[in-house]
């Protein structure tokens, strides 16, 4: 073989090897090390930490809320750091001032706004809905139990309109992440109980495109509608960081949501909309 083709083929080779746009397909294996290295390194900055704040929530609304190493919201730097949904911590610093004797969490998940709330208002009961019931049930009741707030708390499965209705006092604050089922769930003509409750409900137009015109039609005589815009992370912020380089930094505060495809994780920006009943 020439000089000249050796060469080529080298180049050939080296070029196969190159990334390209759907690297993550081809090269599986090299996926799955990457992302192994990635949960490596935020399980480590999760355990520094959960040390630096003593095992208790940094920041944000529900600073002070208790955690351990067992605890779902451990393994996630945002929930630690209290940086999680930072667009929003002032309507949540809002609710808590307003302190309503009934709180509706329609996607509780594992807990934090559950537990966040009952731990924040004297006299509230919450009822968290969650249709996933394994793992956030039992999530949500450790973290409920460490902080005190078990007594507070009413766990209910899926959320419907019915069920909804059957659960919903005038005047309650709703929160509302439900994966596009906002759409079903949330109907005043349905729920009577509606038009007097304060929602918070996040927006999911990537599974229902006419989301925002459709809540705009049902609540505009009832409500002052306001959009919320997610919204870039400040590390500097969070005096917990400091010591951390940049690329730690912005991995620990990064508030991604995203939808899995066939190949890849399709991004998309966090939208919130804020229903505050006129009268």
């Amino acid at each position: 073989m020439s000089t000249h083709a050796a060469r080529k083929l080298t180049l050939k080779r080296i070029l196969g090897l190159l990334l390209t746009l759907h690297w993550k397909a081809r090269y599986p294996w090299l996926n799955r090390i990457i992302e192994k290295c990635e949960h490596c390194k935020m399980s480590a900055l999760c355990a520094i930490l959960l040390r630096e704040t003593g095992h208790q929530v940094f920041s944000g609304p529900f600073a002070t809320m208790s955690l351990s190493d067992n605890i779902a919201l451990s393994a996630d730097p945002k929930f630690i750091l209290g940086s999680y949904e930072e667009e929003l911590h002032d309507v949540i610093n809002q609710v808590i001032c307003m302190a309503p004797t009934h709180i509706i969490d329609i996607g509780a998940s594992s807990g934090y706004y559950a537990v966040g709330f009952a731990m924040k208002i004297a006299n509230t009961t919450v009822t968290a809905f969650e249709g996933v019931a394994e793992p956030h049930w039992q999530q949500l009741a450790d973290l409920a139990k460490l902080n005190g707030v078990s007594g507070k708390i009413v766990q209910r499965g899926f959320c419907t309109a019915d069920e909804l209705a059957t659960m919903c006092s005038p005047h309650s604050f709703i929160l509302c992440d439900c994966e596009g089922a906002e759409e079903d769930i949330l109907q005043p003509l349905v729920i009577p109980a509606l038009t007097s409750c304060t929602i918070l409900v996040e927006l999911h137009e990537c599974y229902r495109p006419q989301l925002v015109a459709t809540l705009i039609h049902r609540f505009r005589p009832s409500h002052g509608i306001r959009i919320i815009e997610g919204a870039g992370r400040d590390p500097s912020r969070y005096l917990a960081l400091k010591r951390f380089s940049p690329s730690w930094q912005g991995g620990a505060i990064e508030d991604v949501r995203w939808i899995q495809s066939a190949l890849s994780r399709i991004v998309f920006g966090a939208r919130y909309m804020l229903l505050t009943p006129k009268t």
